[in-house]
């Protein structure tokens, strides 16, 4: 990103954005914002980020509101407000689809509202946090192993662990590999609806028989690259099969979403 269109940014979410941009430049932790709306605080460097990629791509909405909590300053972690939810969430430096998940709700096409959810590829905990606040029943989370702790730690942190089943299995890295088959009759799941998030799972997912497919009333994948494999697949396996853009402007354009339904 041009330095013109780093100050355009973070001009349009806070009046001091000269201090703001000179506080992350030298990786300042505790930094004074004061906003647009006329709201000021102390915020850490994720949230202070996160916060001008929200007004730059109009996701700051009455769902999602950053400015819940007065501070914000643990190295790492955010707190903020989702629909009822007052929520805390650590490793967002990590890999994460947080204003996606909260701010454009790109995950709605599941519907999970009084469904099951398996959550394939949960990174640190966004997707499942934001399934659980949207009234699912109860979330299966499959982290790939290198996020199981921070998954479960931010689980915890918001007092979810019995709505949000963080599991050691893996889906597609290793000896303790599970299927989906494997997920339904070990939690008594007669239907669900699934989520799937990373190449090594979403290659996996196409390797499933149709009778393993045909368990889930949607299913959800977040692609890189072309999407026609996947979607060939699903429909030979009897699924309506649509795309869906990604909601951010800074994001790889050639990702998006397959959304499947039987």
């Amino acid at each position: 990103m041009s330095l013109t269109e780093s100050i355009r940014r973070y001009k349009m979410a806070y009046k001091n954005y000269r201090h703001v941009m000179l506080d992350l430049a030298t990786k300042k932790e505790h930094i004074k914002i004061i906003a647009q709306n006329g709201k000021d605080s102390f915020w850490n460097m994720q949230k202070t980020y996160l916060y001008s990629l929200c007004v730059e791509n109009g996701l700051c909405n009455s769902n999602l509101d950053f400015f819940t909590f007065e501070n914000s300053l643990v190295p790492g972690c955010m707190n903020f407000k989702y629909k009822s939810g007052q929520l805390f969430m650590c490793n967002m430096d990590q890999n994460h689809n947080f204003l996606g998940t909260f701010g454009a709700n790109e995950y709605a096409f599941l519907h999970v509202a009084d469904e099951n959810v398996i959550d394939i590829g949960s990174k640190v905990g966004d997707s499942p946090i934001y399934f659980t606040l949207n009234e699912a029943k109860i979330v299966i989370a499959v982290p790939e192993e290198s996020f199981y702790d921070p998954l479960s730690k931010n689980v915890k942190a918001n007092d979810l662990e019995k709505r949000v089943l963080v599991i050691r299995s893996t889906y597609c890295n290793g000896k303790n590999d599970v299927s989906l088959k494997d997920l339904m009759a070990k939690y008594k799941l007669d239907s669900a609806v699934l989520k799937v998030d990373g190449a090594a799972s979403i290659k996996k997912l196409l390797s499933e028989d149709d009778d393993s497919l045909k368990m889930f009333k949607r299913i959800q994948i977040l692609y890189e690259g072309s999407p026609d494999e996947i979607k060939n697949r699903l429909e030979a396996a009897g699924f309506k099969v649509s795309l869906q853009k990604r909601a951010l402007k800074s994001v790889n354009p050639d990702t998006g979403f397959v959304c499947a339904e039987l």
